[in-house]
């Protein structure tokens, strides 16, 4: 069982337009929404993949409402803590012209120490859990130190912690030493305190991060791939070329991959393999859709994995 934790859902709002323009009107040609935040991403891949999830966090107010009908359509299994605060909505908009791709994303509600204390407590029940992965960033007002407590919460309980986020509440969930991160380009920067501009500066920061005491890095770089770096070595995993229709939850479907792959003990080659197949083949989906295991299949025969000295 994996338990992915969203601290700040969302729902994603899809609207494409003809094309973007100032100081006019524009009527949106397509409106979709989709349950959103980075650990319920992850929980739609392992229930598009048939792997046995949950999905928490907070969630409240219609919003919330609406989130939870969303999760049920994908039969994705969910148990949020409730909270008085509405879930935020955030706005993806496509420029169907110029393929070009804006995000505006909110807060979030705020948190109140009851319910924060009845989220912890509710953590308790998934101690006999494979993993927790967290993912996302944190609503308003809500602990900078709520990551790193549930990391140690997780790993005095025998639990292996996915940490993807990002910010102090990064900074401070790897002084616990997680089970894995994955960083992106920006993320992995501000972690090392240095620009990362060549494929062995990438390297360099990931072992940087796994002499700190993170047990799995993984380092994606966008349409170059992704690297891999653990007490097995190091890889480079580079995806075919395909046409990017959106990218975002494609971070998240790394991570879900490479936990499926890890989860059934293959080798962590093979793990950076499967995570760029599923990120790679959520490039091919529109507005904030999710990767489809058929094209992860068809992708992960292409993607070339090479051992990194």
């Amino acid at each position: 069982m994996i338990v992915t934790i969203t601290a700040n859902p969302c729902l994603d709002r899809n609207i494409v337009v003809e094309r973007m323009v100032s100081d006019d009107t524009m009527n949106p040609i397509q409106v979709a929404d989709d349950p959103g935040g980075s650990g319920i991403n992850v929980s739609r891949v392992l229930t598009e993949f048939g792997r046995a999830n949950v999905a928490v966090g907070f969630v409240g107010g219609g919003t919330g409402q609406d989130l939870r009908k969303l999760l049920d359509e994908e039969n994705v299994k969910h148990e949020f803590t409730e909270i008085k605060g509405n879930t935020r909505t955030n706005l993806i908009i496509s420029d169907k012209t110029t393929r070009e791709q804006y995000r505006i994303s909110f807060a979030g509600p705020k948190i109140t120490q009851s319910e924060l204390e009845c989220f912890m407590k509710n953590m308790e029940k998934y101690f006999d859990a494979e993993f927790w992965s967290i993912g996302g960033s944190l609503s308003n007002e809500t602990p900078e130190t709520l990551y790193r407590d549930l990391i140690r919460m997780g790993k005095a309980n025998g639990v292996r912690v996915v940490l993807d986020s990002h910010s102090k509440a990064f900074e401070l969930g790897l002084e616990e030493g997680p089970f894995l991160v994955k960083p992106n380009e920006f993320e992995l920067s501000r972690a090392v305190r240095r620009e990362l501009h060549t494929l062995q500066d990438f390297v360099d920061a990931a072992r940087e991060l796994h002499r700190r005491g993170v047990g799995i890095v993984v380092a994606s770089r966008g349409a170059l791939g992704a690297i891999l770096v653990s007490d097995q070595g190091a890889w480079n995993a580079v995806p075919p070329k395909v046409e990017v229709k959106s990218k975002v939850g494609a971070g998240d479907s790394t991570v879900a991959g490479v936990l499926m792959a890890v989860a059934d003990g293959l080798g962590h080659d093979e793990a950076v393999r499967l995570g760029v197949a599923c990120g790679t083949a959520t490039t091919l989906m529109e507005g904030t859709g999710l990767c489809r295991k058929s094209d992860v299949e068809e992708i992960y025969k292409k993607v070339v994995v090479q051992p990194i000295d």
